[in-house]
Protein backbone atom coordinates (compact mmCIF):
# COMPACT_ATOMS: atom_id res chain seq x y z
CA UNK A 1 0.00 0.00 0.00
CA UNK A 2 1.40 3.28 -1.04
CA UNK A 3 0.07 6.25 1.36
CA UNK A 4 0.49 9.80 -0.64
CA UNK A 5 -1.89 11.48 1.81
CA UNK A 6 -4.91 12.12 -0.60
CA UNK A 7 -4.03 9.79 -3.39
CA UNK A 8 -3.33 6.31 -2.46
CA UNK A 9 -2.71 3.37 -4.59
CA UNK A 10 -2.57 -0.55 -3.61
CA UNK A 11 0.37 -2.84 -5.39
CA UNK A 12 -0.55 -6.45 -6.02
CA UNK A 13 3.25 -8.44 -7.12
CA UNK A 14 2.04 -11.70 -9.27
CA UNK A 15 5.00 -14.12 -9.04
CA UNK A 16 4.47 -17.16 -9.24
CA UNK A 17 7.40 -20.17 -10.51
CA UNK A 18 7.07 -20.40 -14.03
CA UNK A 19 4.51 -17.88 -15.01
CA UNK A 20 4.27 -14.51 -15.80
CA UNK A 21 5.38 -11.83 -13.61
CA UNK A 22 3.92 -8.37 -12.93
CA UNK A 23 2.81 -5.99 -11.04
CA UNK A 24 -0.86 -4.44 -10.62
CA UNK A 25 -1.51 -0.64 -9.47
CA UNK A 26 -4.54 0.35 -8.58
CA UNK A 27 -4.97 4.24 -7.81
CA UNK A 28 -7.03 6.84 -6.67
CA UNK A 29 -5.65 9.58 -7.87
CA UNK A 30 -4.19 10.81 -11.23
CA UNK A 31 -1.20 8.90 -12.83
CA UNK A 32 1.61 10.32 -15.06
CA UNK A 33 1.33 7.24 -16.94
CA UNK A 34 5.03 7.68 -18.60
CA UNK A 35 3.71 8.50 -21.72
CA UNK A 36 7.07 8.91 -23.95
CA UNK A 37 7.47 12.13 -25.44
CA UNK A 38 10.31 10.69 -27.47
CA UNK A 39 13.58 8.41 -27.70
CA UNK A 40 13.19 4.76 -27.42
CA UNK A 41 9.85 4.76 -25.93
CA UNK A 42 6.81 3.62 -27.38
CA UNK A 43 2.78 4.48 -26.16
CA UNK A 44 0.24 2.51 -28.43
CA UNK A 45 -3.40 2.99 -27.58
CA UNK A 46 -5.34 -0.02 -26.80
CA UNK A 47 -9.05 -0.47 -27.15
CA UNK A 48 -11.40 -3.27 -25.26
CA UNK A 49 -9.69 -2.23 -21.48
CA UNK A 50 -11.35 0.70 -19.56
CA UNK A 51 -11.08 4.11 -21.09
CA UNK A 52 -8.04 5.65 -22.31
CA UNK A 53 -5.75 2.67 -22.21
CA UNK A 54 -2.11 2.60 -23.90
CA UNK A 55 0.43 0.09 -24.31
CA UNK A 56 4.21 1.47 -23.14
CA UNK A 57 7.55 0.03 -23.77
CA UNK A 58 10.51 1.24 -22.80
CA UNK A 59 12.11 3.58 -20.27
CA UNK A 60 9.80 6.47 -19.03
CA UNK A 61 8.82 8.13 -15.84
CA UNK A 62 5.73 7.35 -14.00
CA UNK A 63 4.59 9.92 -11.06
CA UNK A 64 1.03 10.34 -9.17
CA UNK A 65 -0.27 13.63 -9.07
CA UNK A 66 -2.42 14.40 -6.22
CA UNK A 67 -6.06 15.64 -5.53
CA UNK A 68 -4.80 18.93 -6.03
CA UNK A 69 -2.73 18.64 -9.40
CA UNK A 70 0.14 18.82 -8.70
CA UNK A 71 3.05 15.86 -9.28
CA UNK A 72 3.88 13.62 -5.48
CA UNK A 73 7.80 13.96 -5.57
CA UNK A 74 7.75 10.55 -2.89
CA UNK A 75 6.12 8.80 -5.74
CA UNK A 76 8.59 9.83 -8.91
CA UNK A 77 10.08 6.35 -10.36
CA UNK A 78 11.74 5.46 -13.81
CA UNK A 79 10.91 2.30 -15.39
CA UNK A 80 11.09 -0.09 -18.70
CA UNK A 81 8.97 -2.64 -17.83
CA UNK A 82 6.25 -3.48 -20.08
CA UNK A 83 2.97 -1.30 -19.01
CA UNK A 84 -0.46 -1.35 -19.95
CA UNK A 85 -1.99 1.25 -18.32
CA UNK A 86 -5.93 2.50 -18.13
CA UNK A 87 -8.92 4.47 -15.76
CA UNK A 88 -11.93 3.01 -15.37
CA UNK A 89 -14.74 4.20 -12.72
CA UNK A 90 -12.31 6.51 -11.23
CA UNK A 91 -9.38 4.72 -10.84
CA UNK A 92 -6.42 3.89 -12.49
CA UNK A 93 -4.72 0.27 -13.23
CA UNK A 94 -1.27 -0.40 -14.65
CA UNK A 95 -0.02 -3.81 -14.93
CA UNK A 96 3.46 -3.92 -15.03
CA UNK A 97 6.27 -6.41 -15.40
CA UNK A 98 7.54 -9.08 -17.92
CA UNK A 99 4.59 -9.08 -19.67
CA UNK A 100 3.50 -9.00 -23.27
CA UNK A 101 0.86 -6.93 -24.64
CA UNK A 102 -1.72 -9.63 -25.29
CA UNK A 103 -1.73 -11.35 -21.72
CA UNK A 104 -1.97 -7.71 -20.21
CA UNK A 105 -4.90 -7.04 -22.27
CA UNK A 106 -6.01 -10.80 -20.99
CA UNK A 107 -5.70 -9.81 -17.28
CA UNK A 108 -6.95 -6.34 -17.67
CA UNK A 109 -10.02 -7.97 -19.33
CA UNK A 110 -10.72 -11.15 -16.54
CA UNK A 111 -10.84 -7.78 -13.66
CA UNK A 112 -13.82 -6.13 -15.42
CA UNK A 113 -16.86 -6.68 -13.40
CA UNK A 114 -19.78 -8.99 -15.17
Amino acid sequence: FQDFGSAKAAVLFYNAPGETQFALFVTNSNVGKGLPTGGSSTAEPVDGVGNDAYWLEGERIVQYYGLDGNVISQSVRVTAANTLVWDEDGFVYRIEGNVSRDEAVRIAQSMEAD
